[in-house]
């Protein structure tokens, strides 16, 4: 009798050290998954945040453009100007911009009103590719004084 029970305990270690290997393989497939995911997702954070950076680049040399010129003519007609990045942190992206002017009369003092729109992308991926981003700003502006 006793050496029955010698026998089937050598062959539960056997199980349960398998058991914790699995165990083990399947917790360490999980941890390399969590830190890929972490990594994408900071590539993907950091992307994000450079074409926002170039869409505000857009939209602060329309204001100028419109400001200074007094009109839109800076934009092409029809179409956005376009802005290609080529140099330092937002090389790769390229910015939309567009105008649209109002003139509006109050009382005996006229002023303008642009609404601008840049919107900014990766000029390298396509719509749908895991590298692609875009960002849209609108803003609207007026050379009124008060």
């Amino acid at each position: 009798m006793n050496h029955l029970s010698k026998n089937r305990q050598s062959g539960f270690s056997l199980v349960a050290a398998i058991f914790l290997l699995i165990v083990l393989g399947a917790l360490g497939t999980y941890m390399v998954t969590i830190s890929t995911v972490q990594q994408q997702t900071l590539s993907y954070s950091f992307l994000s945040s450079r074409a926002y950076q170039a869409a505000r680049s857009g939209i602060e040399w329309g204001i100028y453009r419109a400001l200074n010129d007094g009109n839109c003519s800076s934009f092409p007609p029809g179409s956005p100007k376009v802005i290609n990045f080529s140099d330092g942190s937002l090389s790769g992206f390229q910015a939309s911009i567009s105008c649209t002017l109002t003139t509006h009369q109050e009382k005996s003092n006229s002023f303008n009103v642009y609404s601008l729109r840049a919107e900014s992308e990766t000029d390298s991926a396509t719509f749908g590719s895991l590298d692609y981003v875009a960002r849209e700003i609108a803003v609207t502006i007026t050379d009124a004084t008060p």
